[in-house]
């Protein structure tokens, strides 16, 4: 009569075994850090850096003509789609997105003269 169970138990020892020794080896090679979240400096975002790069982009929307300035104002900053800001503006969704691509292109030209995009 054939036993189950019986091999089972020396395998899981094994496996066992081998989990523990893995384990050992790989905080041999990465050991933990010795540093405390305590001592840990964490460096926080702070909008300053921003100022001067929203300067830039105010000036370079400056350079723009009303038209220009009206498309980007309604697609980008109102979140339309094409056939929103053609309805709210009473023109073509053609029309609509070629002002979009010039006005976004005039608005790289001047951004890339005031060195903010390369």
């Amino acid at each position: 009569m054939v036993r189950r169970g019986c091999g089972i138990r020396p395998w899981l020892f094994r496996v066992l075994g081998n989990l523990v020794i893995d384990e050992h080896r790989a905080r041999a090679v990465r050991p933990e850090a010795s540093l405390q979240v305590d001592d840990m400096v964490i460096p926080v975002a702070d909008s300053t850096d921003r100022v001067p790069a929203v300067q830039l982009v105010r000036e370079a929307l400056a350079d723009l003509t009303a038209q220009q300035r009206e498309i980007l104002h309604v697609m980008y900053f109102r979140g339309l789609g094409v056939n929103h800001v053609s309805e709210f503006l009473g023109i073509p969704p053609g029309t609509v997105k070629s002002r979009a691509y010039y006005a976004m292109r005039a608005l790289k030209r001047a951004l890339v003269a005031r060195g903010v995009v390369g």
